[in-house]
């Protein structure tokens, strides 16, 4: 470590040279406060775990798409003449699966509205009481419109959870800590998907008649600890101070960094939080340090004017956006994971060892996103994904492999192949569970600034959710025009992505969240985005910091 400019500390060995070092350290209150606010993604986890497997049990088929179940038990009789690609292509079904992405990203353009305006811990308290009454709805449903009424509401509560979570992690972890703290939200994600998985298969075992409305049923639990866990935690000083609470953010960001001496953290957040009122009504220069102006009153389409708007804000935008494409849709990953059971049920695994091999990747997504939180903040994000995204590649090809040898005209997959198949599957998941699927939420909730976060990471949640939409509504269909030639299709993506990722992705490793405006103007591309600083702050300390940090003789910018 040495001095930068203006006293600040600059760390030469990780990171970014030039971000500032603030007092304090991880405290018992701060990994608490992160449990609860990562936990409330099990719900999430669960839903996706619990859809997947209910899809492909006869019983639910029978009810609510019986064109699929009679397609189904048409493949059971007649075997190698029918296409057992297509045994799962219904538009209705798709809509069904595809139906909670789209309620989610509806709500997540209101919810941008609630985190910002009344703050995160209040929206995700909307979330779980929103996802009660859905799964209420759903598990009790009698028709096939009252199971999309309920899912669509546990969208609506999904929409608000994904944009409050990710950003309240964020928001009170440490910087040397975000990156491991954030990996909780995907660690419970993934939590969940697994609990879902085994509900799932123990129903299957037993042959119980009802036993989609328990799978569906049981999303009550993590429904109601949603709810239990937003209640308990404290809110971020950021939004504190966004909403004009000086004192209040101040006692809790003494209490969340264990220390009294947290000044120069403070007036960074400080800062960031008159910025995010520049753009409204006043300049920050007629804001007193003891008088913040309140932005209740501000509407939402105001701060997705001005994410769009500022040029500080687009690197950020385009790369979450991006990213969010990549993970969501042209990998693979998401429409892998989700359709696992439907997958092997399409090769003529039985359902229950569909289910159980679905229950083993689970709990490789579990263990994998936990291996993640440690190395995130040692390799840094950047590597993570590169490597992780090769593996990738290499996986989908040798699917494609396997299936284009293996399946030939509607034949079932040769018992030969079947070790081969589940390994590539199983390195794929654990590597897309290690990079995409954590630093897909990670990396959009570090790199906005305050006064766009909301609005900036609602957007990158949309497209998300956008793109979920697409792939649930598409796959089972790809599947079946494209057959093995997806998995190509797939590996095409991942390729682009890896270029993308080594030219235009810069390391946010070891940067403070207020601080991570040095990332885009030391970035060769980026940089030329980013506006002049203003001539009247020529003296400030932020300048100084900003522009002389770059000359440091121990400069390490990580592109």
């Amino acid at each position: 470590m040495a001095l930068g400019s203006g006293g600040s500390v600059v760390a030469s060995g990780g990171g970014i040279s030039g971000a500032k070092q603030y007092e304090g350290h991880i405290t018992i209150y701060v990994l608490f406060a992160s449990i609860l606010a990562s936990s409330t993604a099990v719900m999430a986890g669960y839903d996706a775990g619990i859809t997947g497997g209910v899809a492909q049990m006869n019983n639910f088929l029978e009810k609510f798409f019986p064109a699929v179940y009679a397609r189904k038990q048409l493949s059971v009789k007649i075997g190698s003449s029918h296409n057992i690609y297509c045994q799962y292509n219904s538009q209705a079904l798709q809509a069904y699966s595809a139906s909670i992405s789209l309620a989610a990203a509806v709500s997540t353009l209101f919810a941008s509205y609630f985190t910002r305006n009344y703050g995160r811990k209040t929206t995700l308290i909307y979330a779980g009481v929103l996802s009660i009454i859905g799964v209420i709805l759903k598990a009790a449903a009698q028709n096939l419109g009252m199971l999309l009424v309920g899912r669509i509401i546990i969208g609506f509560g999904l929409g608000f959870m994904m944009q409050a979570a990710p950003i309240y992690v964020s928001e009170i972890a440490p910087f040397r800590w975000r990156g491991s703290l954030n990996f909780f939200f995907q660690v419970f994600l993934a939590f969940g998907n697994l609990i879902a998985t085994l509900i799932n298969y123990g129903n299957a075992r037993t042959g119980n008649a009802i036993g989609w409305r328990i799978s569906l049923g049981l999303a009550g639990i993590p429904a109601i600890t949603l709810t239990l866990a937003s209640l308990v935690i404290c809110e971020t000083p950021n939004s504190l101070l966004q909403r004009g609470y000086q004192e209040k953010a101040k006692k809790i960001l003494q209490q969340i960094r264990g220390t009294q001496h947290v000044e120069v953290e403070f007036e960074d957040i400080l800062i960031a939080a008159k910025k995010s009122t520049k753009h409204d009504h006043a300049k920050v220069d007629q804001l007193d340090t003891n008088t913040m102006i309140s932005i209740s009153s501000f509407s939402s389409f105001n701060a997705f004017q001005n994410v769009l708007k500022s040029k500080t804000s687009q690197p950020a935008l385009i790369i979450s956006c991006l990213l969010q494409f990549f993970n969501s849709f042209a990998t693979g990953a998401f429409a892998i994971a989700f359709y696992v059971p439907i997958l092997l049920s399409t090769f003529h695994f039985k359902s229950t060892t569909s289910l159980f091999w679905s229950a083993m990747f689970a709990v490789t997504m579990v263990l994998s996103t936990m291996v993640g939180s440690v190395l995130v903040d040692r390799l840094g994000r950047k590597q993570l994904l590169i490597t992780c995204n090769f593996f990738m590649f290499i996986c989908l090809i040798g699917l494609a492999i396997l299936m284009s040898r293996g399946i030939r005209d509607g034949k079932n997959l040769s018992h030969s192949l079947a070790p081969p198949l589940l390994l590539f599957i199983f390195v794929f998941i654990a590597s897309s569970a290690l990079s995409w699927e954590p630093l897909a939420w990670l990396i959009p909730s570090e790199i906005f600034p305050l006064e766009t976060r909301s609005a900036g990471l609602s957007i990158s949640i949309l497209v998300r959710l956008l793109f979920n939409f697409l792939t649930l509504e598409t796959s089972l269909s790809m599947l079946c025009s494209f057959k093995w030639g997806l998995f190509l299709f797939f590996a095409a993506w991942v390729a682009i992505a890896q270029v993308f990722m080594f030219f235009f992705l810069p390391e946010t490793k070891g940067v403070p969240i207020e601080e991570m405006e040095i990332v885009w103007r030391r970035h060769w591309f980026w940089k030329r985005f980013m506006p002049k600083l203003d001539i009247d702050c020529e003296n400030s300390p932020k300048k100084q910091h900003l522009d002389l940090a770059p000359m440091a003789t121990n400069i390490n910018v990580q592109n």
